[in-house]
């Protein structure tokens, strides 16, 4: 188990890496839609 571990480490670092980019694109649009959501809400 931890041989397995070790060996698929590297791996796993790039991918949470990769995947880290690619949300960081999408969830600043998402957040900010919700924020606008939210705030225009509590206006009403």
């Amino acid at each position: 188990m931890w041989t397995g571990n070790n060996v698929t480490r590297s791996f796993r670092v790039a991918g949470a890496a990769a995947l880290a980019l690619l949300i960081d694109k999408v969830a600043v649009p998402c957040l900010t839609v919700v924020g606008l959501l939210i705030l225009s809400r509590w206006g009403k």
